[in-house]
């Protein structure tokens, strides 16, 4: 047989003309640039900010964008840009967490349901099922109102309500790998099962995972915006984008900018990570 799936030399060209195929993708290739952007923006916060971004000023209160202040000032005098700048670190770590916790625990379920099948298939899928029938937002409102709004537990909340459709995916990926010669082979020769599933099932299954958990991370910084503009998520004074929108919708008519410049943020943010899932979803599978 050929040496095309065991020898790592050739496994590089694949990768190469995947990566090829994604940088032809224009829009991938613009939400990539503007991914790392937003991480850089985040890492180097406290150095790109122009002010602090606690530091009040009652005698700027609402300014509108100047020299000063590029974005303005809101309620309180503080600067608009720097606690843009500083609430980008909290949608990165949070949602990179939760994103983290619901791909680690999903795919190890999934694997674990899709490869023994039987009763522990069944176990596994009913219990995830209990949380897929609620609705994930309402879900995760509940959980917080429950365990205390607090950075850990949102993400906690976050990475646990995208569970279960990380576990059906993998369930679905590893059934049809299962069946596969080479798998049935390792089994046959007595491989340990762990063995098998690590290194035969789940290689299988990172191309729809990595895919999976570029198109959900977008969701998840939707849900975290969500619960602090509901005042139930990152608790102030600490900069967070969906609570500036929150309190920015109260001064929509005298200072627009204060609900505008998070909104734009979080939408420029979501499409520039639904554009790089897409164009990475185009590129490990292109007869898709």
């Amino acid at each position: 047989m050929a040496k095309e799936s065991s020898d790592p030399a050739e496994a590089r060209p694949s990768r190469r003309s995947t990566w090829r195929r994604f940088k032809k993708n224009r829009g991938a290739t613009v939400g990539l640039c503007l991914i790392g952007l937003l991480i850089f923006i985040a890492l180097f916060a406290p150095v790109l900010a122009p002010h602090s971004p606690d530091a009040l000023d009652l005698q700027t209160v609402c300014s509108p964008p100047s020299r000063d202040h590029w974005l303005g000032t809101d309620e309180l005098g503080r600067d608009v840009l720097s606690r843009l700048i500083h609430g980008s670190r909290i949608v990165v770590v949070v949602a990179i967490s939760a994103t983290a916790v619901a791909t680690a625990v999903g795919v190890v379920l999934g694997l674990v349901a899709g490869y023994y099948g039987g009763w522990v298939d069944t176990i596994i899928m009913r219990a995830l099922d209990v949380l897929l029938a609620f609705p994930g937002f309402l879900l995760a409102i509940a959980l917080v109102a429950f365990l205390g709004a607090n950075t850990l537990n949102i993400v906690v909340v976050v990475g646990l309500t995208r569970i279960p459709r990380y576990a059906r995916l993998i369930r679905g990926t590893v059934l049809s790998v299962r069946e596969i010669e080479y798998v049935q082979a390792s089994k046959a020769v007595g491989s340990p099962e762990i063995r098998t599933m690590l290194l035969h099932v789940l290689p299988n299954c990172i191309g729809p995972t990595l895919v999976y958990a570029s198109l959900t991370f977008g969701d998840s910084i939707l849900t975290i915006s969500g619960l602090s503009f509901l005042g139930i998520g990152v608790q102030p004074p600490t900069a967070d984008w969906g609570s500036m929108l929150s309190r920015g919708r109260e001064y929509l008519m005298v200072a627009p900018w204060l609900a505008v410049c998070p909104g734009a943020a979080i939408f420029v943010t979501v499409m520039a990570i639904n554009l790089t899932g897409d164009g990475l979803r185009d590129a490990l599978d292109p007869r898709g």
